[in-house]
């Protein structure tokens, strides 16, 4: 089995289009500055993207969403639950679209994503949270 890289977005929002485009609005890289703690975001989307080969079905996913070391969120599929595949060649895709609204912060933290596939596990990019330095 490849080694899959597991795609993550942090974003504000998701637009989809009539015409199958998404647009991301206010997506993050690596950080998110606030500028006080505590603070409370009105909506934090995650997208999920997991590429695998038709020749190697998944069938099993587990995704964790953690806040530090405290888990925000589980999703866990097997194979009869799991979405239907987005790609027209032997490369198959599957998306996630997970919402924290609102997402309180009481500290500078890490969200980050696990997935176990089948029994093999990877970690998605992850999204520092900090505050913002302050002017003197």
């Amino acid at each position: 089995m490849l080694r899959p890289q597991i795609h993550t977005i942090y974003c504000d929002d998701i637009i989809h289009d009539v015409n199958g485009k998404e647009s991301y609005i206010g997506a993050y890289s690596t950080e998110l500055i606030i500028p006080v703690f505590p603070a409370i975001l009105p909506k934090l989307m995650i997208v999920l993207r997991v590429p695998y080969s038709e020749d190697d079905p998944i069938r099993a996913i587990n995704i964790s969403v953690l806040k530090d070391s405290d888990v925000l969120q589980v999703i866990d599929l097997n194979e009869e639950k799991l979405p239907r595949p987005k790609g027209i060649s032997s490369t198959q895709l599957l998306i996630f679209e997970i919402v924290f609204s609102p997402l309180q912060l009481d500290a500078p933290c890490i969200i980050k994503v696990n997935v176990k596939l089948d029994e093999e596990e990877y970690e998605g990019q992850s999204l520092q949270i900090l505050k913002a330095p302050t002017k003197q």
